[in-house]
């Protein structure tokens, strides 16, 4: 074991979590070829655990406080340069692991950011959740295998930054303005009691017979046929048409034996 690695062993930054400190290790070793070093421990720690450290801010980066797995990690270190260099240098897939080398997962532009050349980037932990861009690190693409992580992403934060965010807003729309709208209605008919139970503020007719509303009005526009308070009936106002009608025939006679 190297001294570096063992001075990395006694920091505050391996001891926060000891158990994906010693994984990371692992991953670097099998990976890159190398030990693990404090700036990668430090990126690729915050990544875990939701934080942005120092490498992510100098790098113009943020995890938006979501912790990415261990999986997306190391889909991501395997995206980097230092990653490809080494397993070319091994040959054809010759770490034991069925063929998955640079199998994309998530995320990433190229490893970690430091370590000495482990590339800069991270995954989906890395998107800034208040703005979609195109030019997010995770849309770079340099080859076949970053085309599809590339679309994979641009997918996943469409979603995310576009349209879950305008779906919310235009429900929220929808419930503010039925809730006002119901508010203003039920004022508009209803009153609290002294009692503070809802009461009326205006009341429903009860349902009548047609007929006797028909008469009713009828009665109120033409007068009744039987009697009225003025003494006038409809008969009386037919005779009066009658005579009138026949008077201006008569105009009209007088009118013609004058020509």
């Amino acid at each position: 074991m190297s001294s570096s690695l063992d001075a990395l062993k006694k920091t505050q930054s391996w001891n926060k979590d000891p158990e994906f400190s010693s994984w990371l290790q692992g991953v670097y070793k099998e990976d890159l070829g190398r030990d693990l070093g404090a700036e990668g421990l430090e990126y690729w720690g915050g990544d875990h655990r939701g934080e942005d450290s120092s490498y992510h801010t100098g790098a113009g980066l943020t995890t938006g406080g979501k912790a990415a797995t261990l999986k997306s990690i190391r889909d991501n270190i395997r995206r980097s340069d230092e990653y490809k260099t080494y397993q070319a240098g091994k040959g054809d897939d010759d770490d034991g692991d069925n063929g998955d080398n640079g199998d994309g997962g998530d995320g990433g532009d190229g490893g970690d950011g430091g370590d000495g050349g482990d590339g800069g980037g991270g995954g989906n932990a890395n998107v800034n959740l208040s703005g979609f861009s195109d030019t997010l690190p995770e849309y770079e693409i340099n080859d076949a295998m970053d085309a599809a992580t590339s679309w994979g992403n641009r997918q996943i934060d469409h979603y995310t930054m576009r349209f879950l965010p305008e779906w919310k807003k235009s429900t929220n729309l929808a419930i503010d303005e039925g809730t006002a709208g119901l508010g203003f209605h039920a004022n508009r008919a209803f009153t609290l009691g002294a009692d503070g139970t809802p009461k009326a503020r205006f009341t429903i007719p009860e349902a009548e017979d047609p007929k006797d509303m028909f008469d009713y009005y009828y009665d109120k526009l033409y007068g009744n046929n039987k009697s009225s308070g003025s003494g006038v009936t409809i008969d009386d106002l037919n005779k009066k048409i009658d005579s009138l009608t026949k008077q201006l025939n008569d105009a009209k006679i007088l009118a013609n034996d004058d020509d």
